[in-house]
């Protein structure tokens, strides 16, 4: 799906739909939240996520940008982490999985 930035409308309000989804899991208890199975979770394994893997970010890559914060936390750069997208959002075409 592609997308033409300039054709967005920032200031676009959602759809009744859109809403109505939001109210309902605006107000559930967090617990609840986590267990409801349109609930996409990012923790779990991609293939039990609903989420694709589009690439990854290397360790060096991460340790790189956390010492422009603080040179200290260099070291909290512990592994590689992955590019996780969601198959129902638009994005550029380099992220097909």
């Amino acid at each position: 799906m592609a997308v033409n930035l300039a054709e967005l409308d920032a200031h676009e309000q959602p759809s009744d739909e859109m809403r109505a989804e939001w109210k309902h899991f605006s107000r559930l208890e967090p617990e609840v939240l986590l267990r409801d199975d349109r609930v996409d979770d990012p923790r779990l394994p991609p293939e039990e996520s609903g989420l694709h893997t589009a690439g990854i970010i290397t360790r060096e890559q991460i340790a790189e940008a956390f010492s422009h914060l603080d040179p200290e936390y260099e070291s909290h750069a512990q592994s590689d982490a992955p590019i996780l997208i969601h198959p129902i959002l638009p994005g550029p075409p380099s992220t097909s999985h």
